[in-house]
């Protein structure tokens, strides 16, 4: 303080001494009287605001320029607060906010926002991470920089395989990247799908989608089935069709009716079994089919004393005509088949044959006198004594006729040499019995050579009873007659 001396009067004065703490400059030193209005300026350097006026540790005014009425001494100090830079920047996933200069000590947060599919990383100060907090918030004591770091998101596809193959394409990557998952089906078995829990989400074994999300895939599969499909030809029935699991072994049966034998199971033209029972390991879809023959029996013919035909083979059911025949004159005696007789038929039909068969075409020799048969050879003479006849008596019975060889006839008329002749027929002439007459064309000679020989028809006489037949010949009154006559009979 001091005491001056003004026009009216004494004055006080009093100084002021200002100071500036690091950080800046001050301004307003001086003496002044008192009641004046005194002005101090404060300015901060670069980096620092001004903090306020402090007279000792009592901070007398905010204000840069402080103005005050001086009434005593004052020492004031203007004091600083330093200021620094909190510059931030984002790398690649996102964006960065909250850089700013701050006084140092203040606290000062910065926010990191990742894009789409991204997650926020940490905060970096050059390579060293400050913070995992997409929000970070620190006390500010020197300029720096900071960098948020982002990373892509990535997740996890875990697959597995159910019965009946395998699965693989597991694996962590980056969301929204395409990811491909692989199964593959074991021997008799088909893919059936992609699950997700329970959710089918893809059909196709090589399953492609896009990655959103952590996801559990299962592969499922399912055993393949095969239809097996039969039929039967005509001549039985088949059995056993059916759709089984692929790898299973399947047994299809065919059964031939009484008229037929089994031929084989066929596949379209291609025999695949002689069995009537087929088993097999089902690998495809199968068309089977039982094909049957028609039973065949052999009919076998032989004959005794004669031929027999007609035999060979005969379809099941079938039926075959067998004829006979004699050999010469032999008699039949019927079909036999061992030794039963099975028809007296000459011709022997066979219907609804069953089996094989043995027939026997039987005849015999024949008896003389049975009908068809012959007799030997007859001649008969008559002379004088019967008037120039000749009779037969039957020796096996009635003759059904008598097939004529020779007619001979001598006539001595009156006996004059002159007149007797012969009258003779050679060619053959069949008589049935009961027939009396008989008219040829015989061949006259006169045997003492005095007329000469001609031909003409001279008709015979035959007188017919139950034992026997006469031949009187042309002149059966004239005593002198010799006849002769030559056949054979027929019965």
């Amino acid at each position: 303080m001091g005491i001056g001396f003004k026009k009216g009067g004494m004055v006080r004065y009093f100084s002021v001494s200002v100071s500036a703490a690091t950080g800046g400059t001050a301004s307003g030193n001086g003496r002044f009287a008192k009641g004046k209005n005194v002005t101090v300026v404060a300015a901060p350097s670069s980096s620092y605001v001004f903090d306020g006026w402090y007279e000792g540790n009592t901070k007398v005014s905010s204000s840069a320029s402080y103005t005050f009425t001086i009434t005593s001494n004052r020492m004031l100090q203007a004091r600083f607060i330093a200021q620094y830079t909190v510059s931030v920047n984002a790398g690649t996933g996102g964006t960065a906010s909250g850089g700013k200069t701050a006084n140092v000590g203040s606290s000062v947060t910065v926010t990191a926002s990742p894009n789409t599919y991204y997650t926020f990383d940490g905060w970096y100060e050059g390579n060293t991470k400050v913070s995992s907090s997409a929000s970070y918030t620190f006390t500010l004591t020197k300029n720096v920089t900071l960098q948020a770091r982002f990373k892509m998101i990535q997740y996890t596809v875990t697959v597995n395989a159910a019965t009946g193959g395998t699965a693989s394409g597991g694996k962590t990557a980056n969301v929204n990247s395409s990811v491909t998952v692989t199964a593959s089906p074991n021997t008799y078995y088909a893919f059936d799908g992609w699950y997700e829990g329970n959710t089918k989400v893809s059909s196709s074994a090589s399953y492609t989608f896009t990655l959103t999300k952590n996801v559990t895939l299962q592969a499922r599969f399912k055993m393949i089935q095969y239809t097996v499909t039969v039929s039967a030809a005509t001549g039985g029935t088949a059995s056993g069709g059916k759709t089984a699991n692929a790898g299973s072994s399947v047994t299809v049966t065919a059964s031939a009716s009484y008229s037929h034998n089994f031929a084989g199971w066929y596949e379209g033209d291609t025999k695949v079994s002689s069995s009537a029972s087929y088993t097999f390991t089902l690998t495809s879809n199968r068309k089977l089919q039982a094909r049957f023959t028609i039973k065949t029996y052999t009919i076998s013919t032989k004959g005794t004393l004669g031929t027999a035909s007609g035999g060979g083979t005969v379809n099941h059911g079938g039926s075959v005509t067998l004829t006979s025949a004699p050999t010469g004159s032999n008699v039949w005696v019927g079909w036999y088949e061992g030794s039963t007789l099975v028809s007296t038929n000459r011709t022997l039909t066979l219907t609804n044959i069953t089996a094989n068969r043995t027939l026997e075409a039987r005849f015999r020799e024949p008896v003389v006198g049975e009908p068809g048969t012959a007799g030997s050879a007859v001649s008969i003479v008559g002379h004088n004594e019967g008037k120039g006849s000749a009779t037969w008596n039957f020796t096996h019975g009635k003759p059904a006729y008598i097939e004529i060889t020779r007619l001979y006839q001598y006539i001595d008329e009156l006996n004059s040499s002159a007149a007797c002749y012969e009258v003779s027929a050679n060619s053959k002439a069949n008589l049935t019995y009961g027939t009396t007459k008989l008219t040829v064309n015989c061949h006259k000679r006169y045997p003492y050579g005095s007329t000469a020989s001609s031909d003409l028809n001279v008709t015979f006489n035959f007188i017919w009873s139950e034992t026997s037949v006469k031949f009187t010949g042309v002149r059966a009154s004239n005593q002198y007659d010799t006849r002769e006559l030559t056949f054979i009979p027929h019965y």
